[in-house]
């Protein structure tokens, strides 16, 4: 066989359908012409632009790995293939880790099989991304999950196509942010969550499932009501649009609605923290349902509502926790109220989404809409040192802002805290099934796929509120709400909890044994006192509640798989296990704390 045809072969045992879809669909790329560099390996160029060096690209490749990689890399992501030297140099040095190489021309990558044996490249770590939409560049890079990856562009190719991979780069590093944004606010807030789900075990078994609302609302639009500054000047039309269209009220909006007779339908509430929970103090929710989750501020539950529905939670404790219930349907997380408020008018299959008040900027240099809760409360904290102007000026500036594109074309500033939520809208609105969306406020940062309509056009659409009415009625009469007794659900946990802690003690105190020898460079630590600790590990992963307690020593697992010791020695290891046993033993006793005082408080 040719060396093109040895290639697909290979390539083709990796992805069944590359010969059908790719190598019978296109011809190799005659712009890209090889030939041999001064040691012999083959190089490439493309209307005379070299993509490798004409000298020594191995050592050119192994060179740039080296400078832009970390000693430990998750996943590697490839803009452009070339000749491969840039991803066979990073499988070179990091042999276990996953390759993602994302080249928009299929035939510049068939001429690349045609000119170099890549048996050593094609291999189960390595995913191939050719000639994609970038708008579907999310849905292919699935397999990350939200893990961190680098991003290694080779520069010759990416500038031959300059605005697509922009697209594809600018994708990339929104999922980059996104990864840090949930790190840390899994640092910040992870014990402020498991807090807040020991506070709502109450309710966590007599909400309703959120699932019951799917398609509730088939035929009819809906509004979401974020809290942007934008929300000021829609208010008149919202009592209109309250005839014609659901209205979904985030927390922060629900103020601005009920000050003008509005009362929406729902309200998303899903922050955790106790601010958050003040948007909603003294406001009459009698007549509007909750729609939440497990670990949200406790103090949200306080309140009277018509009714309250839970989505599935997010976290292993609170999944634990709902048993049965942990089938709930789950709402998109992307970080904000918004995003949640979107994804549950997508859920009950609105017609049409409006948004009113999502800005995600600061129109005429405001945060939100005028007598909300944030404002009062910088009104509220601020003196002669520190100003209210000081505060707000000091809370705009924290997010990094900078200037972006609003509805009509004009600036608008943002911060970079936006930006990925905005990212997260238009990875959903790039799906073919979702709703239709529209805004009415187009000073906001334009969002691609959301339409800006004038007011006068959602007005003509026709009345729906005694269908909406009649619709909310039929889903609340149904028995949803009744759920298991979570007491011994919670003995369980507990039992499982001490259990793991006894466990990770016995690692502390036989690492603590046999750190002193392996400190002092003995030899004479014996293979059954290892395999103690290999027990130990296996034993760690039968109790069954480890997962729950694993959650809080996520930013730890995370650290010491992206860190590597500069010797790979027992002393070293021994002090990684020392700390992971540490860590597994006190999220395990914060969590029996917790729930003890509850099951004493019964």
């Amino acid at each position: 066989m040719s060396i093109l045809e040895d290639n697909i072969a290979r390539v083709e045992a990796l992805y069944p359908r590359f010969r059908t879809e790719i190598a019978d669909m296109y011809v190799p790329a005659a712009r890209l012409s090889s030939e041999a560099s001064k040691t012999g390996l083959p190089t490439a160029h493309i209307d005379g632009r070299y993509l490798h060096s004409k000298y020594n690209p191995k050592t050119e490749a192994d060179r740039i790995i080296y400078q832009r990689c970390a000693s430990t890399v998750r996943t590697g992501v490839f803009l452009g293939f070339g000749l491969g030297y840039l991803v066979e140099a990073f499988m070179e040095r990091f042999p276990e880790t996953p390759v993602i190489i994302i080249e928009k021309d299929p035939s510049l990558f068939l001429k690349a099989l045609s000119i170099k044996d890549f048996t050593a490249l094609f291999s189960r770590h390595v995913s191939i991304i050719l000639g994609i939409d970038p708008a579907e560049i999310s849905g292919a890079l699935s397999s990350l999950g939200n893990q961190p990856f680098h991003i290694i562009p080779l520069i010759p190719i990416v500038e031959t196509c300059e605005e697509y991979y922009l697209q594809v780069e600018n994708i990339l590093k929104s999922r980059l942010s996104r990864y840090q944004v949930n790190r840390a606010t899994l640092n910040r807030f992870g014990k402020r969550w498991i807090r807040n789900l020991a506070g709502n075990l109450d309710i966590i078994s007599t909400a309703g499932d959120v699932g019951m609302w799917r398609a509730a609302f088939s035929s009819i639009p809906s509004v979401i009501a974020a809290a942007g500054p934008t929300l000021d000047e829609l208010l008149p039309l919202l009592p209109d649009l309250a005839e014609r269209a659901v209205i979904i009220s985030s927390d922060t909006a629900a103020r601005a609605l009920l000050r003008i007779g509005v009362t929406p339908d729902f309200i998303i509430v899903v922050d955790p923290q106790y601010w958050n929970s003040r948007h909603l103090d003294g406001l009459d929710l009698s007549d509007s349902i909750l729609v939440s989750e497990s670990a949200t501020h406790p103090d949200i539950f306080r309140g009277r509502y018509r009714s309250i529905y839970f989505s599935g939670s997010l976290f292993p404790l609170g999944a634990f926790l709902e048993g049965e219930r942990s089938s709930r349907m789950k709402l998109g997380a992307g970080g904000s109220v918004a995003t949640t408020a979107w994804d549950f008018a997508r859920l009950i299959g609105s017609s049409r989404i409006v948004a009113a008040g999502l800005d995600l900027g600061f129109p005429d240099l405001q945060t939100h809409f005028r007598g909300c809760y944030f404002e009062q409360r910088l009104f509220t904290l601020n003196s002669r040192f520190k100003p209210y102007e000081q505060s707000y000026f000091q809370s705009m500036k924290s997010g990094a802002p900078f200037q972006a594109e609003d509805f009509n074309g004009r600036p608008v500033l943002t911060d970079r805290r936006l930006v990925v939520y905005k990212q997260w809208f238009e990875e959903q609105l790039a799906h073919p099934s979702s709703p239709s969306t529209l805004t009415i406020s187009s000073r906001g940062m334009r969002i691609s796929g959301i339409e800006a309509q004038s007011p006068e056009t959602v007005l003509s659409w026709p009345m729906k509120r005694n269908e909406i009415n009649t619709l909310k009625k039929r889903v609340l009469n149904l028995d949803g709400t009744a759920g298991e007794p979570i007491g011994l659900r919670l003995k369980k946990l507990i039992l499982d909890l001490q259990k793991l802690k006894q466990t990770a003690d016995r690692g502390v105190q036989a690492v603590s044994e046999l750190l002193p020898t392996a400190q002092s460079g003995g030899d004479d630590i014996h293979a059954l006192q290892l395999r103690a600790l290999d027990d130990i590990d296996r034993d760690i992963l039968n109790i069954s509640g480890r997962n729950v307690a694993g959650f809080l020593i996520n930013p730890l697992l995370e650290e010491i798989q992206q860190s590597q010791p500069e010797q790979d020695t027992l002393e070293n290891n021994l002090n990684t296990s020392l700390r992971l046993y540490t860590e597994i033993a006190k999220a395990a006793d914060f969590h029996i704390q917790l729930f003890s005082k509850y099951n004493s408080q019964k």
